[in-house]
């Protein structure tokens, strides 16, 4: 197979895998950016996650050496009840002393009960670093 031939092939198979789907929120900060206290962080559900009773569930800002510097709750005031995009907020007020790096972890809601009741509890974590 020639060189071309592969190229396409692989290119084939790359554009296939790709999805329209989301497969988490999207959040409205991009690794390793710079946060200060407050931070005003919004998650946008992308109808990927579900919410509870306005809430999305919560967030945390960790140091990097695992302690939680703060916890917010993300929550809306639009009609959580819809499918499709929603935005869901939350404020961070914290003290990252002499740290200079940490992360945010994102939680979902999982919803009540048991086995097949609860859905997948999901998160994701972003790295941020800390305005000196």
């Amino acid at each position: 197979m020639n060189l071309n031939a592969l190229k396409l092939l692989t290119l084939c198979v790359f554009l296939s895998c790709k999805t329209t789907n989301p497969l988490r929120p999207t959040v409205s900060i991009n690794p390793h950016e710079v946060v200060k206290s407050p931070l005003h962080l919004s998650v946008n559900s992308m109808g990927v996650w579900h919410a509870h009773e306005g809430e999305l569930d919560h967030v945390q800002l960790i140091d990097q050496q695992g302690n939680e510097l703060a916890i917010g709750i993300l929550s809306t005031s639009e009609d959580w009840m819809k499918s499709g995009s929603i935005l869901f907020q939350t404020v961070l007020e914290f003290n990252s002393k002499e740290n200079k790096r940490g992360y945010l972890t994102i939680h979902n809601y999982s919803g009540v009960g048991d086995g097949s009741e609860a859905g997948e509890k999901l998160s994701f974590k972003i790295p941020v670093r800390f305005e000196p």
